[in-house]
């Protein structure tokens, strides 16, 4: 069975994500031409007073937070319990002018800082932010006074780190994922002396952040950005197959493991960092019995599949 998708098509059920994957490499590529204050990172903005405001709403709402109900189905607009810096990325992402994040950020922090109120991130919660923000409130981590590229790379961070959360319950939604395979390829993404740079910025976080050195690192970005473009297509054939295709549930977890494998757990060109903000066919073939395998509602707007 020979699957075609388009990713990044506008009627996909997961363009919401490939959006947001976009939006990532907007930053990454802004990042890497050396931004300044009057930079512009969003045509559809918040007013700082506004930013601040959904800020401040964090800490009330994290005092009197009930627990959510666990989804039994798999639910894109409801996937997951946000996290501090799922709540975050969503505010942040509307800041106009890499200034007015800059000065997000500061709010933030010195919030915490003064406020009685703990909001002690999950320790799900692997992103930069959420280590500044435990370190704040045990008193380890001085108030940090962030520099505009900083300021974007934990943007950058709080986008990737969502996303991995996002894809691995979209995934695991369809089929039994390994997640700690996963999860430790990406921590793994980063190179030896990108591990010995983030080392050495924990140290310092400890007291402070230098304002002139990077929190992140824009190759490791670029990485892991291409790790959850992979961890897209997985998704999307994940869906196609299952919206279009009825298949035994035996069959569709031999697929699943497939394409899982074909993608991510044995790609060996990860590593390999492209433009994802365009359309783009990805193709995918799998051994099916014939017997196990049916089509319905086949349209080629929707989806193309040929048996072989």
């Amino acid at each position: 069975m020979i699957l075609q998708v388009i990713i990044g098509h506008s009627e996909s059920p997961l363009n919401s994500f490939w959006e947001e994957l976009c939006l990532v490499q907007s930053y990454i590529n802004i990042l890497a031409n050396k931004p300044c204050e009057t930079t512009i990172i969003s045509e559809e903005y918040l007013d700082y007073s506004e930013i601040t405001g959904l800020i401040s709403e964090l800490f009330l709402k994290n005092s009197n937070c009930l627990k959510k109900e666990v989804n039994k189905t798999l639910n894109l607009k409801n996937l997951r319990e946000q996290t501090i810096s799922d709540k975050l990325w969503t505010i942040l992402k509307s800041c106009r002018k890499l200034s007015d994040l800059r000065e997000s950020f500061h709010f933030l922090f010195e919030e915490l800082a003064e406020s009685e109120i703990s909001l002690y991130t999950s320790i799900r919660d692997k992103s930069a932010v959420s280590e500044i923000i435990n370190g704040i409130l045990d008193g380890k981590c001085a108030v940090p006074t962030l520099s505009v590229s900083q300021s974007l790379e934990l943007l950058i961070d709080l986008g990737l780190e969502k996303l991995k959360n996002d894809y691995l319950v979209i995934i695991s939604g369809f089929h039994t994922f390994p997640n700690d395979l996963v999860l430790k390829k990406w921590s793994n993404l980063c190179s030896e002396s990108v591990a010995n740079s983030n080392q050495s910025v924990k140290r310092r976080t400890k007291i402070s952040i230098n304002p002139k050195s990077a929190i992140t690192d824009v190759i490791n970005s670029k990485l892991k950005l291409s790790y959850l473009d992979c961890m897209h297509k997985i998704a999307e054939f994940m869906f196609l197959c299952k919206e279009n295709g009825k298949l035994t549930e035996e069959s569709f977890d031999y697929f699943c493991e497939a394409v899982s494998n074909n993608f991510l757990i044995n790609n060996q060109n990860i590593n390999h960092f492209c433009d994802i903000r365009q359309l783009r066919l990805c193709e995918f073939s799998v051994d099916l019995f014939f017997g196990n395998v049916s089509i319905k509602e086949l349209s080629p707007v929707t989806w193309s599949v040929k048996m072989i």
